[in-house]
């Protein structure tokens, strides 16, 4: 059977939330119909997993910048597994318990490599074998990687973006290397970098008139095409896609505005 949903407006359905009984593989089809007629149609297929069973207790380890460390992410994450039934404890040398991580506002993945203040270098050298044993961490089954907002952030000019990419890309190697040479058995996942607001006037709430959209959006994408296409078929870390779960429309810094310029 093939679940369709219609959509009769682009207004009054903007989010879906189902739930089944069994694990497998479920089609579903998705209509878009305007005066009686499908006007678009997609289909895809939904995996289910079966009921998961953990007994022991998974350590993950999350790195990033801002959106790391605010009061919502790791929360959520511990909600999402408990409400599975997984049993999570969280790594990191900020934030309380049971919330721990390692995020921090305004932090490239330069930053976390180099800077003197990050909890992975020493005598100016990163050294993750370093920074699990002084934290008396054993091992971490998962980390995950969210950075590259603020890297790409403040570019203006393509060269530099250009230049900005490699650089990154060899810095995300470094530390996905470093990972792996402490514990092969340990699962990286490099987050692809979220999207910017959907608007000028969203983007202008959070970031005044001194950077414009258009040109961090441009950014953000030439970046996450490199990233996509450097991990998307990596041994060393997975793509984790949460930048399609995002709304960036409808739920994420939304406001109405006088109409303007923009």
């Amino acid at each position: 059977m093939t679940l369709i949903l219609s959509v009769m407006s682009a207004n009054c359905m903007r989010g879906i939330t189902g739930s089944y009984l069994i694990g497998g593989v479920f089609p579903i089809t998705i209509q878009a119909i305007k005066n009686g007629n499908v006007v678009g149609e997609a289909s895809s297929e939904i995996i289910v997993a079966d009921e998961c069973k953990v007994s022991d207790t998974l350590t993950c380890l999350v790195i990033g910048d801002s959106t790391v460390c605010s009061a919502y992410l790791i929360p959520s994450l511990s909600n999402n597994f408990e409400s599975d039934g997984i049993p999570v404890k969280f790594l990191g040398t900020q934030g309380e318990e049971p919330y721990k991580q390692e995020g921090r506002g305004g932090w490239t993945i330069e930053k976390y490599l180099c800077d003197a203040e990050s909890p992975f270098v020493y005598e100016g050298k990163f050294d993750f074998a370093r920074y699990m044993g002084d934290n008396h961490y054993e091992d971490v089954d998962y980390i995950f990687i969210h950075l590259g907002i603020n890297d790409f952030f403040s570019i203006t000019e393509d060269d530099a973006l250009e230049l900005k990419v490699r650089e990154a890309l060899k810095d995300f190697e470094v530390l996905t290397d470093a990972i792996s040479a402490y514990d092969k058995n340990t699962i990286v996942g490099v987050c692809v970098t979220i999207p910017p607001a959907y608007t000028q006037d969203d983007f202008g709430e959070l970031y005044g008139v001194k950077y414009p959209r258009w040109r961090y959006k441009i950014n953000n994408y030439i970046w996450t095409s490199a990233l996509i296409e450097r991990y998307g078929d990596s041994d060393k870390a997975y793509l984790v896609p949460i930048n399609v779960n995002l709304d960036t429309k409808n739920n994420m810094g939304f406001q109405e505005v006088r109409l303007n310029a923009h």
